[in-house]
């Protein structure tokens, strides 16, 4: 049995890996996979860190799969929080998305429009209240 403690019962995944700049366009992040052996992970937490973005508008949408292979994007009712659009206005902080649905693989998109320099910014994936079968 696992002790009472993050380390024990929180995994962390990359979600967007960091990258020098972030240009127009979409990027797509690693697929998290909720399920790992024979623990199901029924909690996940985006936490996208947003550094120096000198212009643009890089939006963060969530996006769920039953296979990894079809993504859409997730229903509201399946967020906590809300998808976040980062600018000069909110940069140099960090944001946080919880998601609570059913997927097997979940993922970011970021979205950039609008930029000549970019920004910095990427997340990772906190997985958390694991089900285990017994």
């Amino acid at each position: 049995m696992a002790a009472d403690d993050v380390y024990d019962n929180i995994k962390a995944r990359v979600a967007l890996a960091p990258a020098t700049a972030r240009l127009n366009g979409s990027v797509n992040g690693a697929a998290v996979d909720r399920k790992e052996g024979r623990v199901f992970f029924r909690s996940a937490m985006f936490v996208v860190n947003a550094g120096t973005v000198t212009d643009g508008t890089h939006t963060v949408n969530v996006q769920e799969s039953g296979n990894g292979s079809v993504w859409t994007d997730v229903d509201a009712d399946d967020l906590m929080g809300t998808e976040v659009v980062v600018g000069t206005a909110n940069d140099d902080q960090v944001h946080e998305i919880g998601y609570r649905g059913n997927a097997r693989y979940i993922r970011l998109q970021l979205v950039t429009a609008g930029a000549t320099t970019g920004g910095l910014i990427d997340a990772v994936c906190l997985l958390g209240i694991q089900d285990v079968p017994r």
